[in-house]
């Protein structure tokens, strides 16, 4: 029975290793094709050929060729969100979440977010539904870890307020990451965060949030607080 399982789990992990292979070569040849020719002029069929898959295996792996400009951006922001589940009980929620996309995207100059935000032209999907599918299946995500940190903390899981202040948090973080990517796109050159250092806008843009999204400060005048409504 033993060396049954054994056998069970080798063939399982063969199969995982191939599927993996496979992906990563579907990836590879794409990313090569849209380099040399573009993405509006590489056809799935081209891909598929280039990856030596079938097209019916290459749409067992991606609903079409605009998901695959979409993968590093998907494991980093999975990979942020398996560092929130391990940031510290009693930290700051949206610093965890801070502190989380920084672990996942921030390795080092080379790759992470930084890459994904400097990339070129043709890695932005045309279809602006499935980028914003993909935030929001993150968002949803985060919403349930910080829901789990606060049960954890003694919050009552089925009280409203607990789901709405972890929806608003994790939308929150998400806006601001968005915005550190889509700045350093628009202004590669800004110097007030050191050129194009995603992680100095990213601390920037969390700063924002923070500090309850207030304009900035003009010398001179008068800031205007917004009352809670009774």
């Amino acid at each position: 029975m033993a060396e049954q399982d054994e056998e069970a789990s080798g063939s399982e992990g063969r199969w995982a290793r191939r599927k993996e292979v496979t992906r990563a070569a579907i990836v590879s040849s794409a990313l090569r094709l849209f380099d040399a020719q573009g993405f509006q002029a590489t056809t799935v069929q081209q891909i598929a050929e280039a990856a030596q898959v079938s097209e019916r295996t290459f749409f067992r792996y991606f609903e079409s060729k605009e998901d695959l400009l979409l993968t590093d951006l998907v494991a980093m922001l999975t990979e942020a969100a398996t560092c929130l589940a391990l940031r510290p009980l009693g930290e700051a929620p949206l610093e965890a979440i801070h502190q989380s996309i920084r672990s996942a995207a921030l390795p080092g100059r080379d790759g992470g977010l930084a890459a994904i935000a400097a990339a070129p032209s043709w890695t932005l999907p045309s279809n602006p539904a499935r980028l914003v599918r993909v935030f929001m299946e993150w968002e949803d995500r985060l919403s349930r870890i910080l829901v789990g940190r606060f049960v954890a903390e003694g919050a009552d899981p089925t009280a409203p307020e607990v789901q709405l202040r972890a929806a608003v948090i994790a939308r929150a973080a998400v806006a601001a990451t968005r915005s550190s990517m889509r700045h350093v796109r628009a202004y590669p050159r800004d110097g007030r965060f050191g050129g194009a250092a995603i992680g100095d806008v990213l601390a920037a843009a969390f700063a924002v949030v923070a500090d309850g999204c207030r304009p900035p400060a003009v010398a001179g005048t008068r800031r205007t607080h917004v009352r809670p409504a009774r």
